[in-house]
């Protein structure tokens, strides 16, 4: 499986507009190959608006470009589908994402303290770095953060849940999540972001398990991200998040390129009625296949996060 993502809108405080994550998933890898090759096409098709890095960015596109690039692009590959997640920025407000914020250093913090009861320094002078580094963020960034954090646990989620509906589940052995790294600025922050991401992908997918058929054999290529608990099979998120995902160049992952693009044109349709045609074309590669294919989230911080198990905490073994 590889999934591709990338943003559209500012996600600042006072934007009123729907601003989003897209998704691109490929459930067959070896689609890939075709549809980078049909994507080139199309961008040559229109190489005058090419960037000079070889990409054609959501903001230069037109009706006709969109259309083409639809039918050209999304449509010919009949393993891709869509995941969107988005925010209107007026809905929150600073006092809104900082108890956000504050909860989450209660977690960092109290990993802190775990690691050094067990006499491991070292996890815990990583963890005091990530939290020096969370505090210094921005409010238009956090509530980036924590998008993004949704959009990786349900595009996973949705992913796997699709795949299983269609019987493909044999393509799960390999697990790609690649997000565009325009907005990390500092290549040494990287680990930071990974491991604040993994933390939102650990408690979305403590609230939205991920389906595990009981009919799978132990040597299905999905247990390989998998381990086995008293309880069950659970996700292994460190092995998701430091074998699976990664911040990548758009200009050389034609994935993004393409989510990029998506982004644009859900972005275009739901905030200012643009490219009617091309988005209601794909619709039908929505997941989840359900009336509404954008899935408009709401930062309510409350108590009730404080049930799932702290994720800085559960890392006892690095």
């Amino acid at each position: 499986m590889i999934i591709g993502i990338d943003e559209t809108g500012s996600f600042a405080l006072t934007n009123k507009e729907m601003n989003l994550f897209a998704g691109v998933h490929f459930v067959d890898e070896t689609e890939m190959s075709t549809t980078t090759v049909n994507l080139d096409k199309w961008k040559s098709k229109y190489k005058r608006f090419k960037n000079y890095q070889g990409e054609i960015k959501g903001a230069s596109l037109n009706d006709e470009m969109t259309m083409d690039f639809v039918d050209m692009v999304i449509m010919t590959c009949p393993t891709l589908y869509i995941s969107c997640c988005a925010v209107i920025p007026t809905q929150h407000t600073k006092r809104d994402i900082q108890l956000f914020r504050d909860h989450h250093i209660k977690s960092i913090d109290e990993g802190i303290r775990k690691f050094r009861s067990l006499n491991n320094e070292q996890m815990a002078l990583e963890y005091t770095h990530l939290r020096n580094w969370y505090k210094k963020i921005n409010y238009q960034l956090l509530l980036k953060t924590w998008i993004l954090g949704e959009m990786i646990g349900f595009s996973f989620v949705e992913h796997v849940t699709q795949v299983v509906l269609d019987n493909k589940d044999r393509t799960l052995g390999t697990i790609k999540i690649n997000i565009d790294r325009d907005f990390i600025h500092d290549p040494q922050t990287t680990i930071f972001w990974k491991d604040l991401l993994r933390s939102h992908f650990y408690s979305y997918t403590y609230e939205h398990h991920i389906p595990v058929l009981k009919e799978w054999p132990l040597d299905h290529p999905f247990y390989v991200a998998r381990d086995r608990s008293e309880s069950g099979l659970i996700i292994d998120t460190e092995y998701v998040f430091k074998n699976g995902c990664n911040f990548v160049n758009s200009h050389q992952n034609p994935e993004i390129q393409i989510a990029d693009i998506l982004a644009s044109i859900i972005s275009g349709y739901n905030n200012r009625k643009l490219f009617a045609k091309p988005y209601g074309k794909i619709r039908e590669k929505f997941i989840p296949t359900r009336r509404q294919p954008i899935t408009l989230l709401r930062l309510i911080p409350s108590e009730s996060a404080d049930h799932v198990s702290n994720p800085y905490e559960e890392i006892l073994d690095r």
